[in-house]
């Protein structure tokens, strides 16, 4: 798979990573979309708070923001297909598939949003349609 390694301040590599493989409870999400948190920017720019952090950076660390559709599942409710909003385990999001582990009870009918659900499930993922439908 297709990974963004952070070499040095300002400075990206496009690499050829291992695909990783879903542990119970996860999924595998081929992202259609992967972004930079504004509170991340220096980890890119080398700037702030992340200045000092070591360089190179992990493959594919940084990310946290992504888009994209299950494509292999070992949970229960979340099926290949479903397009979803999910942070990857590990921060690894700058990738072209990424691990995530949705919501305890391992059921997309256990994101049904309502605020207090989306405020729960915001650090894990979210089925994209229900959310996108209700902006």
């Amino acid at each position: 798979m297709r990974a963004i390694h952070i070499v040095k301040p300002r400075q990206v590599a496009f690499l050829d990573a291992p695909k990783p493989e879903p542990l119970p409870g996860e999924v595998i999400v081929q992202c259609k979309y992967v972004a930079l948190c504004g509170s991340n920017m220096g980890q890119y720019t080398g700037e702030g708070v992340w200045g000092n952090i070591h360089f190179p950076n992990p493959v594919g660390w940084a990310g946290h923001e992504n888009i994209g559709t299950v494509v292999e599942s070992r949970c229960k409710g979340w099926e290949p297909g479903t397009l979803v909003l999910a942070q990857p385990e590990g921060y690894y999001g700058f990738a072209e598939f990424i691990r995530a582990r949705p919501p305890a009870p391992c059921s997309a009918a256990a994101a049904k949003s309502s605020p207090e659900t989306f405020r729960a499930y915001s650090y894990g993922m979210l089925p994209a349609a229900s959310t996108l439908g209700k902006l």
